[in-house]
């Protein structure tokens, strides 16, 4: 059974339906964990704040583009949390103030 197409595009599966509240709320908690990092830190001890707050951005940008994708294709509408700023590339070697990964990873450079 193949896709039906509208005027508007294929009508989306019950899959693509649950694909799309799954990135939906992948999105969400990839703008959490990068909000609460910038602020407090986190607890990596191999890599800085920075690098792990580039890491979430990619998140970001790649469950947008996921989105869009379904967008364009099935008509599906785009979450508020689509059109929310992508946070700026940080400083790599970024530390949050009293984080438990500045403290780790400092004294792993210190000491190597």
């Amino acid at each position: 059974m193949g896709s039906q197409l509208t005027l508007f595009g294929e009508i989306p599966s019950k899959k693509i339906l649950l694909q799309y509240k799954q990135l939906k709320k992948n999105l969400e908690e990839e703008y959490q964990r990068y909000s609460y990092l910038l602020q407090y830190g986190g607890q990596d001890p191999f890599w800085p704040d920075g690098t792990n707050l580039n890491l979430i951005r990619n998140h970001i940008i790649y469950y947008k583009g996921e989105l869009l994708k379904l967008n364009t294709t099935y008509s599906l509408s785009l979450p508020d949390s689509f059109y929310w700023n992508t946070p700026e590339e940080v400083d790599k070697e970024y530390q949050a103030p009293g984080s438990k990964s500045g403290r780790l990873y400092d004294f792993k450079r210190k000491a190597g």
